[in-house]
């Protein structure tokens, strides 16, 4: 085969004549590119994973691959041969957010083989990643990691907070009866509305996905689910069991069974992963006995502490506080952290439209108070706040919550901030007020500081750890 060299295919005299002979230079490998991982390349795949980040096990791995919304280009991988030296996990959802749903990507476990680190192959993934997921039509995206600096070069921001209790079973049981004069037994018999707990049956599925629905509609960050995740999760068996609760203290008929069944707690070893319970005049009385039965189990199984995971306002995180437990609410939980990032932030701000008409009404009343005196100052026909957002004004109706571009700011004034910023707005992380503060965003007057508290509240920002739990016991 004839030698290769900068000045074409042969070599040429100036090159001999230096040397007496060709120089021959060796073509340099091209750098390796992201693609999607085909189905021989999942051995290799789960043998990076398990030799970088000791995880998932055989049984995650298959479960991942059987996601109903998993799809064929969901691995990414970067290949030096047949080896896979690289790997991103792409997945998808729908998320709550003040009654609305957004399509939020994830992106998950995100490794390189340490002999080939510093070469951009992490950096190659992700934004190969965010472009599919962009395309997908997904309007935000997330990550849950160690290394918070790396994200941000990508535009992504700390957005959301670990959130868990951790008591002793025996002090959480002993809360529970001093919160009221008697147990939680004596009170239901007192109410003559007897409770059964016991564990859930699988054609009960239905019933579990109302109590989620009736938790979660106004939640900010909870997935959406529906038949076929159910469905997943539970033969993922992320959590070895579920208890549930119902009406009655005979036999549960199967026609019976989303008519009477009050809420459930999934369980993992002795960590309440998840607890749901439909609103009603039973709700209190449903919650205490899913904790009971909960703590009592936890007791039999010698297990010395019981976990809690909840969204902060939950009221079962102040039990554990009178049980003399400790609650984590912070960013950074063993040194993971949630970052996120939104795509095209006009389109998820439209999206929201019907949130920002809501809160936008309850701000209307104010602008009279703000303005000072009504006749001097009367308020604008069509109210606004505006968004100064990469060089280009984006303004919120007050009054039907319609999410328009501009030329210049509203009259009633304008904030000023980047898009990692807006992203922590929009899901709640942070007030507009605590973001002014830190002096992470500029405001044009009081006025427009206090629309945006608004139309930016503070939310309870809660992602549920059941959809991204392992399917494998938990050793607490």
């Amino acid at each position: 085969m004839d030698s290769l060299t900068l000045e074409g295919r042969f070599p040429s005299r100036s090159v001999v004549a230096a040397t007496g002979r060709p120089r021959v230079l060796v073509p340099r490998s091209p750098q390796p590119v992201p693609q999607a991982a085909l189905p021989g390349d999942f051995p290799y795949a789960h043998q990076l994973l398990q030799a970088v980040l000791k995880g998932p096990n055989l049984a995650e791995f298959q479960a991942e691959n059987d996601d109903p919304d998993y799809r064929p280009g969901d691995r990414l991988v970067v290949k030096d041969g047949r080896r896979v030296i690289a790997h991103l996990r792409l997945s998808r959802r729908n998320v709550r957010l003040a009654g609305e749903t957004l399509p939020l990507g994830v992106l998950d476990q995100l490794v390189t083989a340490p002999e080939f680190h510093g070469r951009g192959l992490a950096t190659a993934l992700v934004e190969e990643g965010q472009r599919r997921l962009a395309r997908d039509g997904m309007l935000a995206v997330t990550a849950e990691t160690s290394i918070p600096g790396f994200f941000r070069r990508f535009d992504f921001a700390t957005c959301g907070r670990h959130c868990y209790s951790v008591a002793a079973p025996e002090m959480v049981r002993a809360a529970v009866d001093d919160a009221t004069p008697l147990t939680p037994w004596q009170e239901l018999l007192a109410h003559r509305c007897p409770l059964t707990v016991r564990l859930f049956r699988r054609v009960e599925l239905a019933a579990l996905a109302l109590c989620y629905e009736n938790r979660v509609h106004w939640a900010c960050g909870a997935a959406d689910r529906n038949e076929d995740r159910w469905t997943w999760l539970i033969r993922r068996r992320a959590c070895e069991r579920i208890l549930i609760v119902f009406t009655g203290e005979d036999e549960l008929p199967f026609s019976q069974a989303e008519e009477r069944i009050l809420g459930y707690a999934a369980m993992r070893g002795p960590r309440i992963v998840e607890l749901a319970v439909r609103e009603g005049p039973h709700a209190e009385l449903a919650r205490k006995s899913l904790l009971w039965r909960a703590c009592g189990d936890a007791i039999e199984r010698d297990h010395y502490q019981v976990r809690y995971d909840g969204p902060p306002n939950d009221q079962v995180h102040a039990a554990f506080q009178l049980a003399g437990g400790s609650r984590c609410y912070a960013e950074a939980d063993r040194g993971a952290l949630r970052m996120l990032k939104l795509f095209d932030p006009i389109k998820a701000l439209r999206r929201l439209k019907p949130v920002f008409a809501r809160r936008g009404a309850r701000a209307l009343p104010l602008l009279a108070d703000l303005n000072g005196d009504a006749a001097a100052r009367p308020a604008p026909a069509r109210p606004r706040l505006g968004l100064l957002l990469g060089g280009g004004i984006v303004t919120i109706s007050l009054t039907d919550g319609a999410v328009e571009t501009a030329a210049r700011p509203p009259a009633t004034g304008f904030l000023a901030l980047d898009r990692s910023e807006l992203a922590r707005l929009v899901f709640g992380h942070f007030c507009a007020r605590e973001a002014a503060a830190a002096g992470r965003i500029s405001v044009s007057s009081e006025t427009a500081l206090t629309i945006a508290e608004h139309l930016f509240p503070k939310a309870p920002l809660y992602f549920p750890p059941w959809d991204d739990l392992e399917s494998r016991p938990s050793v607490y």
